[in-house]
């Protein structure tokens, strides 16, 4: 063998021992992990969230995707707030007054409901353990709201001060959600909007005083706050839920008028005119209505109870289902009524109580407690009457 071959064997011979070490090498190596980990579902927030928590000021620089805010468990949504304002008005707050749980009172353009019994001097939008805001109003800039004339535009305005809309020429304006005192005088507020608005001190109503067709849907008033309106004429005037507690309305005319579910506790409407007025639903309770007229006046579900009903005239009125318990019937003209489902529940002075043979008792309960089921007793006569 010459040495050129031997030269060429040994060169073979290391280049198979190289392969071979190379192999083995590859073959020992550990293999790779492919399985993943799922994650958990985020909560993805823009871009400028994202800078906000992570310093960046240009946007684009951050990876939304990578960036998660945890849902908090407790985080709950604030209700929306809707209809008619919670609690039983008491005006605007004062210092001296003790408020109970559930009053409400006007303070700096808002309205607050109180949150516990015997609150005193906490002002409201300084005392959050105390109060709750339910209700926030802009009022208008005061030279807005010395506009006078037909249709003016005089919404949230303040007219609390003495006489600020005596003798004014308002028909047919737009006072809804105004703050109303003082003395109207002969102002002519026929046609006018003042729904939703508050009696600040008290409002008179005089006889001059010109509201037919006026609407004070949802007003608010009561017996420190109180509507005066006696010997005043609003017909067919609209008081449909407002809040009349302890409203003195003797001799008041109110023909034709709608105070569907109205609160009128402990008002003064004796000798008033409510004929073909529409009361359903209406709290009448421990008023005083003696020598009042409700002929052909709808007073269904309305709840009487404890009034002073008194030689009252509700002849042809529709009493159904209405809650007469514990009034003062003498006198009480109820011909032609119909007062099916009526409760009549210990009525006082019902010996001299006017009926007639058009007069309905079916399913009423009488004063003796008796029930008109239409088999035992068929009527009221005997049972009380």
């Amino acid at each position: 063998m010459n040495k050129l071959t031997l030269l060429l064997a040994t060169l073979l011979l290391i280049g198979a021992l190289a392969l071979g070490s190379a192999y083995l090498v590859m073959s020992s190596k550990a293999p790779e992990f492919t399985d993943t980990v799922a994650e958990s579902p985020k909560k993805l927030v823009p871009d400028s969230t994202a800078h906000q928590l992570t310093g960046h000021s240009q946007r684009g620089i951050v990876n939304t995707s990578r960036i998660t805010i945890p849902e908090h468990p407790d985080t709950k949504q604030a209700p929306h707030k809707t209809g008619k304002l919670p609690g039983i008005f008491r005006g605007d707050w004062g210092e001296t007054p003790v408020y109970a749980a559930n009053d409400r009172v006007n303070f700096e353009g808002a309205a607050y409901l109180s949150l516990l019994d015997d609150n005193q001097n906490q002002p409201p939008s300084l005392s959050p353990a105390y109060w709750l805001i339910v209700k926030t109003v802009a009022l208008k800039n005061a030279e807005d709201c010395l506009l006078t004339g037909p249709d003016a535009h005089l919404d949230t305005c303040d007219f609390s001060r003495e006489n600020s809309l005596k003798d004014r020429d308002l028909q047919g304006a737009d006072l809804s959600q105004a703050r109303l005192g003082g003395d109207l005088g002969a102002a002519n507020l026929n046609g006018a909007n003042l729904s939703g608005a508050a009696v600040i001190g008290s409002l008179l109503i005089g006889p001059d005083t010109q509201m037919d067709h006026a609407n004070l849907s949802g007003l608010q008033s009561d017996g420190n706050n109180p509507l005066i309106a006696e010997a005043a004429t609003m017909n067919k005037v609209n008081f449909s839920n407002a809040n009349l507690y302890g409203a003195k309305l003797k001799a008041a005319t109110l023909t034709g008028a709608n105070l569907t579910g109205a609160t009128l506790t402990s008002a003064d409407m004796r000798a008033s005119h409510m004929e073909g007025a529409d009361l359903s639903k209406t709290d009448i309770t421990y008023a005083r209505l003696s020598g009042a007229s409700f002929t052909g006046a709808t007073l269904n579900k309305a709840d009487l109870s404890e009034a002073n009903l008194s030689k009252a005239n509700f002849s042809t009125a529709n009493l159904h289902d209405a809650n007469l318990s514990g009034t003062n019937l003498a006198e009480t003209n109820l011909s032609g009524a119909d007062l099916s489902g009526v409760n009549l529940t210990d009525a006082q002075g019902t010996d001299s109580t006017l009926l007639d043979s058009d007069t309905h008792f079916t399913a009423a309960i009488c004063p003796d407690g008796v029930v008109v089921d239409g088999r035992q007793a068929t009527t009221c006569l005997g049972h009380g009457f």
